[in-house]
């Protein structure tokens, strides 16, 4: 709750400063803790920086460009779940219409 208090009024702030002012032993730690909060989303609208070692704020239109890359995303996915159902309902009626029956050996044995 500290950490999310302490950064709510920044637009960036430094995973060292914030590791030496809440006494971690390392940035590595805070930057797990960080990126459990995220999430989580307890932070939200947020990103780590690893290589500048920062928690930044993400503005509006970054905001928007996210929500709208992982609704692409989820789009894709579902079009993809389509396909394949599609795909096995042809393939049963295909097999339906020609009289196929598969059997499994094991199964049948028994």
């Amino acid at each position: 709750k500290c950490i999310v208090q302490y950064y709510r009024p920044y637009s960036s702030v430094s995973l060292v400063i914030m590791a030496e002012s809440f006494g971690f032993d390392s940035v590595d730690e805070v930057e797990d803790i960080v990126a459990s909060l995220i999430e989580s989303r307890r932070i939200v609208g947020a990103k780590i920086d690893g290589v500048r070692r920062t928690l930044t704020s993400l503005s509006v239109g970054g905001l928007e460009r996210r929500k709208r890359r992982m609704m692409v995303k989820k789009a894709g996915m579902m079009g993809d779940k389509l396909i394949n159902e599609v795909e096995g309902m042809i393939l049963r009626v295909a097999c339906v219409e020609n009289e196929i029956v598969v059997v499994d050996e094991t199964k049948a044995n028994n």
